[in-house]
């Protein structure tokens, strides 16, 4: 297995719906909401996490961010 590091930028995007705030990572399709905008980057953030651990458990970053 190849072993290959870099940086890769993720981009949050925030709307408000209603009384919410909705926010995505487009790179990823994740999303998350809050009551607050930081909230709202906050539970983001979490499930970018979630969504990244996922992969690299599975053995799928490579193939995702190639």
């Amino acid at each position: 297995m190849e072993i290959v590091y870099g940086t890769v930028t993720l981009t949050g995007v925030i709307e408000q719906e209603d009384n919410q705030f909705v926010s995505y990572c487009r790179e990823l399709g994740t999303s998350s909401c809050g009551d607050t905008v930081q909230e709202a980057i906050h539970n983001l953030s979490e499930a970018i996490e979630v969504h990244l651990d996922s992969l690299i458990e599975t053995g799928e970053l490579q193939r995702v961010f190639k």
